[in-house]
Order: structure tokens, then sequence, then C-alpha cells
């Protein structure tokens, strides 16, 4: 092969150039695809919150906030609400972080029977993750301060229980 002067081992400019746009483009897909994974795992990892639970006794526990009150909850996939026990109800509303403005359905007195009263409770925070306006049933007999369904977080998002971790998918 007689190579002329000015070809190079190419040829010519013309195939030099396009040789080098589809390497350019090659590699601008490889950055692309590459990019993209990048923002679909971020994705993934933003649009789920993760809360890490204590098991105790086979119960899954885990510290909140109930409208600003410390307290223990207690979380049953097979509870079909959020139940509050008279106790805490009355702690609750003894040191106004319920009012009787919260009280939907039914009459709750200190005295009275509240068993199946529905209160509203403005902001359960579990972790950095708030339930935001749950509405709870007061039980006389719950021995434990709150006890969350699965039926109240699927409000949320799609929730999933991983051994000790509960993750809600937005």
């Amino acid at each position: 092969m007689v190579v002329q002067k000015g070809m190079g081992i190419f040829g010519s400019y013309r195939y030099y150039s396009y040789i080098c746009s589809i390497l350019s483009s090659f590699i601008m897909m490889k950055r692309f695809t590459f990019l993209f994974f990048i923002v679909l795992l971020s994705l993934n990892s933003i649009a789920q919150k993760v809360i890490q639970m204590k098991k105790d006794r086979g119960i899954y526990k885990m510290a909140c906030n109930i409208n600003g009150a410390k307290a223990d909850i207690l979380f049953d996939k097979d509870v079909p609400s959020v139940y509050l026990s008279e106790f805490m109800a009355n702690y609750l509303y003894d040191n106004n972080f319920i009012t009787n403005e919260d009280i939907m359905l039914g009459k709750w007195k200190r005295t009275n029977d509240s068993n199946g009263t529905i209160i509203l409770l403005k902001d359960v925070k579990i972790t950095s993750f708030h339930l935001k306006n749950v509405m709870a049933i007061i039980r006389k007999k719950q021995k434990v301060p709150l006890i969350l369904g699965i039926s109240a977080l699927k409000k949320y998002g799609n929730v999933i229980l991983d051994g000790d971790k509960l993750i809600i998918y937005d």
C-alpha cells in the first residue's frame, strides 16, 4: 500500500473525521446511559422512606411524637387502623396536645367511657417521617399508647415490611 502525502494511516481526512464522530457518539452514549442510571437510582432513593424499628418480644416498636408529645408506637401489620389508649388520650388532652376540636366522632370526657371515640392526631412523627391528620380510635383497655396499622400508612404510599425496616414508597 502506498500512502500519499497528507493522507496518513486513515487514508483521508474525511474518513478520519467519520471515525472521530462515531467514537464521540459512542462516548456520549456511554455518558448518557451512565447519567440516566444515576438519575434513576437517585429517584428511587428519594421516593422511599425507611423507618428502622426495634423488635421486642415479637412486636415492632418505634419512638414517635404525637402532636409533639413523646410516645412509643407499636406497628402491627394486621391492625386495620390506628388505635390510641385511653391513658394516652387523657395525657394528650391534659397537656394540651389535643383539644375538643380534635374529637371527630363520639363524645369523650375523662370520666365517661371513651371507647370507640375517633380523634384527630394532627402530626405523628416517626423519625423524620410525618403522618399528617391521622384518625385514631380510642380504646379503653389498650395497654400500649399507640398502635399503628399498615392501612394508616398506605395512604402515604406503598408499604413494605422488610425485617425490622418499614419502607414507604411515595
